[in-house]
């Protein structure tokens, strides 16, 4: 990443932010803490809980899969303003 300059560092920084989650057993947590009674019942049975809340990790891809396709947008905008403004293909 020290490589990297401009707003490539910062879209590095963005995606090494969104594996983070990864990292941490949440939906297991959850799952314990929903176990043990310390979640309201209804909230179990809730579209959201089962569809937002307690699958995090999709969401987390999906995020991180924008990012990525963000950065290579950007690095081929940049690639292509290079050819067509200075000729060269340097990159």
């Amino acid at each position: 990443m020290s490589e990297l300059t401009g707003e490539m560092r910062r879209v590095a920084r963005v995606a090494l932010i969104v594996m983070i989650p990864s990292l941490f057993p949440g939906a297991a947590v959850l799952q314990q803490l929903a176990r043990n009674g310390r979640i309201p019942e209804s909230w179990l049975s809730s579209w959201w809980w089962e569809g937002l809340v307690m699958p995090p990790q999709p969401w987390f891809l999906l995020l991180l899969a924008l990012v990525l396709l963000y950065a290579l947008h950007r690095k081929h905008s940049q690639t292509v303003s290079k050819i067509i403004f200075t000729g060269v293909d340097s990159v």
